[in-house]
């Protein structure tokens, strides 16, 4: 199984967009949410909830990990867990967590390890964020799938409209691979 995650949202118009995608096939995703965005955009958190889907902590202002004392660092996870708690109508306690940039140290590891969440690295990174074009996010994708691998998409920190015409094909090779990908 291949699983798709998206980053730095939610964001309109390309969260709701990429919901659209995942929606038609349908296929689930991880969402790893800007704590800030997710006050801001909760209609989309709860789109989101509603179809199934996993939100994840990805801070609340997507700082650099390592730049932040202990106490710093706690409160981005703790404040996104209650903003994210507070759109979806429920606290299921600590969130799974993204590092922004994938910053960590062995100490920032063992700070996010005081909180109770457990983080997600990413295996495949198609660098959707830097625009290269739809057919080269997917050809990054594809080329580098293998059983198990999380894959890195954005839905927030710019125009990510390339990353919701990348999506379809994405999803149609993947699940050429029968049980490539978990469904809603």
């Amino acid at each position: 199984m291949v699983a798709l995650t998206f980053d730095d949202g939610p964001h309109p118009p390309y969260t709701g967009q990429i919901l659209d995608v995942l929606d038609r096939y349908p296929v689930s995703a991880t969402f790893f949410c800007v704590g800030l965005h997710s006050l801001a955009h909760r209609a989309e958190l709860e789109r989101m909830a509603a179809a199934g889907h996993q939100i994840a902590n990805h801070t609340w202002s997507h700082p650099y990990l390592p730049d932040l004392s202990r106490t710093e660092l706690l409160a981005q996870l703790a404040h996104t867990d209650e903003a994210v708690a507070k759109a979806v109508g429920s606290d299921t306690g600590p969130l799974m967590f993204r590092p922004p940039y994938g910053g960590r140290t062995p100490e920032v590891l063992c700070w996010i390890g005081e909180s109770g969440a457990a983080v997600a690295p990413w295996a495949i990174e198609p660098c959707d964020w830097s625009m290269p074009g739809a057919a080269a996010i997917t050809r990054a994708v594809l080329d580098q799938a293998r059983p198990g691998a999380l894959v890195l998409l954005h839905n927030g920190g710019g125009d990510r409209s390339q990353t919701v015409a990348a999506l379809p094909a994405v999803i149609e090779a993947l699940a050429a691979h029968v049980g490539a990908l978990p469904v809603s």
